[in-house]
């Protein structure tokens, strides 16, 4: 409890959260009702103006976020997740090249629902919390255009988490131009970056919408 306030605070509770982080992802409604210690810390970590101790802080809530128990235990912390999640949005934008890719894995992560999941309660929770970091498409669109391997695979990841939920394809296929960059074979030079991108289309082409229009 006395961690932030320890002299070796920067050094010992990044390893802590990880630890706690670690537990949460297996036990999620456990760990975060019986432990209000740990989930201060994430908040205060997400909160800090430190780029290091905001990607260890992402990172944990997306392990924790990735399963459906774990996102059912994250809405119970209400408007503190909400404003965790809003804080994605400068990340992305702003923060050196390694952050962007652990808050775009740490928002995939949050809002990736498998179908078998994918329950118009989920749907509803997994769109809320992208609609929170609004200008999402309009970033990844930009850093798939980036010369930069990293960052575009980052992207595409999201991109494929979004094509796998029917309001995740409608924000995809209504962004201007989008479409045409995704079925542009010539766009992509690198070959993982090509899986990448054949990886966000092919889910899209599976999807029921597309089935139907064929």
């Amino acid at each position: 409890e006395d961690c932030p306030n320890h002299p070796f605070a920067d050094i010992l509770l990044p390893g802590l959260v990880k630890f706690w982080g670690n537990l949460a992802h297996t036990r999620p409604k456990y760990i975060m009702t019986n432990f209000p210690v740990f989930l201060n810390a994430l908040v205060n970590m997400v909160q800090s103006d430190d780029f290091t101790a905001q990607s260890i802080a992402f990172e944990t809530i997306g392990y924790i976020g990735v399963s459906l128990e774990g996102k059912t235990a994250l809405v119970e912390m209400g408007n503190k997740m909400v404003e965790c999640i809003e804080k994605l949005e400068k990340l992305i934008r702003d923060s050196p090249t390694e952050v962007k890719i652990r808050a775009m894995n740490a928002l995939a992560s949050l809002i990736k629902l498998d179908k078998v999941n994918q329950s118009a309660e989920m749907l509803s929770l997994t769109q809320a919390w992208y609609m929170r970091v609004p200008t999402t498409m309009n970033m990844v669109t930009n850093i798939v255009k980036q010369p930069f391997l990293d960052l575009r695979l980052a992207a595409y990841q999201l991109l494929c988490v979004m094509a796998d939920q029917p309001w995740g394809r409608a924000m995809i296929m209504k962004q201007p131009g989008f479409s045409e960059f995704l079925m542009d074979r010539s766009g992509e030079k690198d070959k993982r970056g090509r899986e990448e991108k054949f990886r966000v289309v092919q889910t899209i082409m599976e999807s029921r919408e597309a089935k139907e229009i064929l």
